[in-house]
């Protein structure tokens, strides 16, 4: 039987790529801060307790960093 893990990115920060110009919001661009860096590590740890064995992400830079 399949078990999926929906998970949020970790905390990031709007202030890093607002007022830049680029073309569109450039939201998707925000990193994570270092307390969501801390939460994507504690939730990597939990989950390869569980055996993940794929993860799937946005193309969001907090997603993938999360995700990473």
């Amino acid at each position: 039987m399949a078990i999926y893990y929906l998970v949020r990115h970790g905390k990031h920060n709007y202030d890093s790529v607002s007022g830049k110009n680029f073309i569109g919001h450039g939201l998707e661009l925000a990193p994570l801060t270092d307390e969501g860096v801390n939460q994507a590590i504690e939730c990597s740890r939990k989950l390869l307790e569980e055996g993940c064995d794929v993860i799937i992400t946005s193309p969001y830079t907090r997603a993938m960093q999360t995700a990473a």
